[in-house]
């Protein structure tokens, strides 16, 4: 049965691969990138700690074997109650083991979140800790699925609601609360212009005092991307040393401020605003 399986998840993949070519090829004005066909799965329950394979009742399957490219996170919310040092290691962590070393031979990726339309304990249920939810889903090492409103804190209790129907309250799209939805574009925008971010190689540079300061370099296909950014600091001024990732710049822009900074020996004074800091080359 489980040859049989593998075998039509194979055709399925065969086919849907030559369909999304072809509609490219036919379509060159409409499609946003050349990547090739991708298919993400969800399975309750599965999360990266867990390895590539999901246990029902001690039978492992392995999805990503099947045809799966990546798998939703299902653990996230979780891991997220950590440090912001320790979840960045971590998740960097199953870069390694789960996506790259491992023995079998089709790769694997996941996709994290911290709330959903049917997990009934997401990562900050009360919206007590909206900043941070931000930060730690958007600079962990990982696809990120952001749910509706959580960049506006769209409540996630509503009273009188059964089951899910909690998780699934009207957006609210006249929002007051726009330093919140600013921090998640910023942080969004940083991470979409720096594949380094999702998919670099995780380093944590010498730091005193709260929070993580850290660098990320990515180089795939002839593209590099390398960054330098910092969670949960204390705001203000604060100097950090850039040379080991930015060799030769003279100069740097920190995204969330959007200030020109100056490399001076080596170093860079930057403000530290609700405790990020997102360096990029200019």
């Amino acid at each position: 049965m489980k040859h049989v399986e593998e075998e039509v998840w194979k055709v399925f993949n065969e086919q849907a691969t030559i369909a999304y070519e072809d509609w490219k090829k036919t379509n060159p004005e409409k499609k946003i990138h050349d990547d090739a066909f991708f298919i993400l799965g969800e399975l309750y329950g599965y999360e990266t700690s867990g390895g590539r394979k999901y246990y029902f009742n001690d039978n492992p399957v392995d999805y990503f074997d099947y045809g799966y490219d990546a798998m939703i996170n299902f653990g996230f919310k979780r891991h997220a109650i950590a440090p912001y040092k320790e979840l960045f290691k971590r998740y960097d962590g199953f870069r390694d083991s789960l996506l790259l070393d491992t023995p079998p031979k089709d790769p694997a990726y996941f996709m994290n979140y911290i709330s959903s339309h049917d997990d009934g304990q997401p990562f900050d249920a009360a919206r007590e800790r909206t900043f941070e939810s931000a930060t730690k889903l958007l600079l962990s090492p990982g696809m990120a699925q952001i749910y509706y409103g959580d960049e506006v804190a769209r409540p996630l209790i509503i009273e009188g609601t059964k089951g899910d129907a909690t998780l699934r309250s009207v957006m609210d799209w006249d929002t007051s609360d726009t330093d919140l939805l600013s921090h998640w574009q910023k942080l969004g925008k940083y991470r979409n212009n720096h594949p380094a971010v999702g998919a670099g190689s995780h380093h944590s540079l010498e730091h005193d005092g709260s929070g993580t300061i850290f660098a990320r370099w990515y180089d795939k296909n002839g593209f590099k991307d390398q960054i330098i950014a910092g969670a949960g600091l204390k705001d203000g001024n604060m100097t950090i040393e850039v040379t080991r990732v930015f060799k030769e710049a003279t100069q740097l822009r920190n995204a969330y401020t959007g200030a020109v900074l100056d490399v001076v020996n080596g170093k860079v004074t930057v403000q530290v605003n609700r405790g990020v800091v997102l360096l990029e080359a200019i």
